[in-house]
C-alpha cells in the first residue's frame, strides 16, 4: 500500500509540477506576444504565431504546452526538449518491460505483469 500510495504522491507532484511551468509558460508567450518575438525552429524559420493549450500525454501525465507556428513548417514545442519528452507516448522505462512480458507470453500476462510494477 505504501508503495502504490507513494508512486501516487510522486505522479501528482509531477503533475503539478508540469501544470506549474505550464502556467509560466502561458506568461513568457503573453510577453512574447507584448514584444512581438518570435521562436525560431530547427528549419530556422521565425515563428510569430503562439497558440496555448496543447496537450501531450506521457503514460501518467498530462503536459499542456504552447505551439509556436507559423503556416506551412511544424509546430515547435519548446517544453518538449526543455523536459525531453519522447517522440512516442511510452518511455523507454516502460517499453522495455513490454516487449519482455509480451515475448515471455500473451498480451493479457504482460498486461497484469506490467501493471503489477
Amino acid at each position: 500500500m505504501l508503495h502504490e500510495q507513494g508512486r501516487e504522491l510522486l505522479r501528482q507532484l509531477t503533475q503539478a509540477h508540469l501544470d506549474l511551468r505550464a502556467w509560466g509558460e502561458q506568461q513568457t508567450v503573453l510577453a512574447a506576444r507584448r514584444d512581438g518575438a518570435g521562436l525560431a525552429g530547427t528549419v530556422s524559420v521565425v515563428r510569430r504565431r503562439v497558440e496555448g493549450g496543447h496537450r501531450c500525454l506521457p503514460a501518467t501525465v498530462t503536459v499542456t504546452r504552447c505551439a509556436w507556428r507559423t503556416p506551412g513548417v511544424r509546430n515547435v514545442y519548446p517544453v518538449d526538449a526543455a523536459l525531453s519528452l519522447p517522440a512516442v507516448r511510452h518511455s523507454v522505462g516502460l517499453a522495455k518491460p513490454a516487449v519482455t512480458e509480451t515475448v515471455r507470453g500473451s498480451f493479457d500476462a504482460a498486461h497484469a505483469a506490467i501493471n503489477a510494477r
